[in-house]
C-alpha cells in the first residue's frame, strides 16, 4: 500500500493498524510526504474496516480508513445441475469462502428467479432456481459473489419438462385398420415428439 501525508521521517517512521491479523513491514519512507508499506493479512483476519496510523517521534497521525474483505469465493459443484422449465429446483452449492447473511447466487440469461439462499457454511448453501415457462433451455452460468469478489462460473442446465398424455381418440381400433388418432396433453415439442405404442403389431 501507499501511504500519503506529510512530515513522514526516513528511518524513523512506523505505521500501525487496529485490530489483530494484520503485521505491517517492509516500511519504505520515499518523502516527507509518501510512503510504501506492506499489509500482511493473516487467513483468519476478522473482515471489516481497520484504522491505519502512522507515527514518527513527534507524535501519531490521524486514523484512515483499510478495510479487510474476505477472498473471492470459489464455486465447485451444483447438484442438481439441471431441472426443467416451470420448475422450482432446491441446489445445494459447494465451494469456498462462502459468507453468511452476505452471498449472493446469480444465474445467466432471462427465466431464472434466485432464492431462498442459505449459507450453511464457509463451503456449502442451498438456494432455490424458480424457472420461468418460458426460460431458454440449455446452459446457463452460474456464480458466488460476496465482498470479496465472484466465483468462477459452474453450468447449470434447463430442460423442457416431460410431456404428460391426457386423452388419445379415438382410443380403439380394428386390426388391419390405419387410424388416425389426436393426443391431447402438454409439453409436447414440434419436430422432437415421438409416439410409442405398447405390444407388437402396432407401428
Amino acid at each position: 500500500v501507499t501511504l500519503t501525508g506529510t512530515d513522514f521521517v526516513v528511518g524513523a517512521t512506523t505505521v500501525n493498524v487496529s485490530g489483530s491479523g494484520v503485521t505491517v513491514n517492509t516500511v519504505v519512507v520515499g518523502s516527507a510526504t509518501s510512503l510504501t508499506a506492506n499489509f500482511v493479512l493473516d487467513a483468519a483476519a476478522a473482515v471489516g474496516a481497520r484504522t491505519v496510523t502512522v507515527t514518527t517521534v513527534a507524535g501519531t497521525s490521524g486514523g484512515q480508513t483499510f478495510t479487510i474483505n474476505p477472498p473471492a469465493p470459489t464455486l465447485t459443484s451444483i447438484a442438481p445441475n439441471q431441472g426443467a422449465r416451470g420448475a422450482t429446483v432446491a441446489v445445494t452449492l459447494t465451494g469456498t469462502d462462502f459468507v453468511v447473511g452476505a452471498t449472493t447466487v446469480s444465474v445467466s440469461g432471462s427465466g431464472v428467479t434466485v432464492n431462498t439462499v442459505v449459507v450453511g457454511s464457509g463451503t456449502s448453501l442451498t438456494a432455490n432456481f424458480v424457472l420461468d415457462p418460458a426460460a431458454v433451455t440449455g446452459p446457463h452460468v452460474v456464480t458466488v459473489t460476496t465482498a470479496g469478489g465472484t466465483s468462477v462460473p459452474q453450468g447449470f442446465t434447463i430442460t423442457l419438462p416431460p410431456p404428460t398424455l391426457a386423452g388419445v381418440s379415438p382410443n380403439q381400433g380394428i386390426r388391419g385398420e390405419t387410424v388416425g388418432v389426436t393426443l391431447t396433453g402438454t409439453n409436447f415439442v414440434a419436430g422432437a415428439t415421438t409416439v410409442t405404442v405398447g405390444g407388437v403389431g402396432v407401428t
